[in-house]
């Protein structure tokens, strides 16, 4: 059971308590499990405290392969409201989306060798013949 304590009118501590009645701790638990839980309240959180848009780095970094399925979930339930930046590098992350949900960067160099960032949407229509056979993760 998650008991929060009051620490003042901004934060919280939480402490877990097992069926024995041992208190436990943030400094008790996984990195991974820590990143979860703060993924997931950030995630979760009334839509008057949540912000008007949301940035993710990695979200999936600790997370069970079903986590982050779960994750996947979530960030597209927030993104019906916030927007929603993620960057990724998971095909799990991804493998569920819609080809226009993602924007993909690349490095781009010009014939003096100098570089630049592109973002370049994908286009269902470009991927149509190979979403048949894989998933937007496989690709």
């Amino acid at each position: 059971m998650v008991e929060p304590e009051s620490l003042n009118d901004r934060f919280v501590m939480l402490r877990w308590r097992d069926r024995s009645g041992a208190v436990f701790g943030p400094h008790q638990i996984s990195v991974g499990t820590l990143r979860a839980i703060a993924l997931i309240t950030a995630l979760l959180q009334p839509d008057e405290t949540m912000p008007g848009i949301m940035l993710f780095d990695e979200p999936e970094l600790g997370l069970h392969p079903h986590g982050v399925c779960i994750v996947a979930e979530l960030l597209k339930a927030a993104a019906e409201k916030r927007q929603v930046i993620v960057a990724t590098q998971s095909p799990l992350l991804i493998r569920d989306y819609d080809p226009s949900d993602i924007a993909v960067m690349e490095r781009e160099e010009d014939r003096e060798g100098r570089g630049a960032t592109v973002i370049k949407r994908l286009d269902a229509n470009d991927l149509a013949g190979w979403l048949e056979q894989y998933d937007l993760g496989q690709l």
